[in-house]
């Protein structure tokens, strides 16, 4: 009797630390996937300001075009 109550808390305690090491490295992968998600989520943070600054130069762009475009044409009119 002693020695079965013996076994049960023994094969208890091998179940509970294969618990707890299963959870840990459950635990480990998750926080590296999270980490990983971040890492990931800052570098769509910079591509988006990189975006955003192209379009804001393609504005200035096509904005400056048209002025040197009205530009010429005020030098032709004023050759005419």
């Amino acid at each position: 009797l002693l020695s079965d109550v013996r076994t049960q808390e023994r094969e208890s305690r091998d179940a509970t630390k294969g618990d707890a090491a299963h959870l840990l490295a459950e635990n480990k992968r998750l926080e590296r996937s999270r980490a990983e998600l971040l890492v990931a989520f800052k570098k769509q943070l910079k591509l988006v300001d990189v975006l955003k600054r192209q379009k804001l130069h393609l504005e200035a762009a096509r904005a400056l075009q048209f002025t040197e475009q009205e530009f010429l044409a005020t030098l032709e009119v004023g050759t005419a």
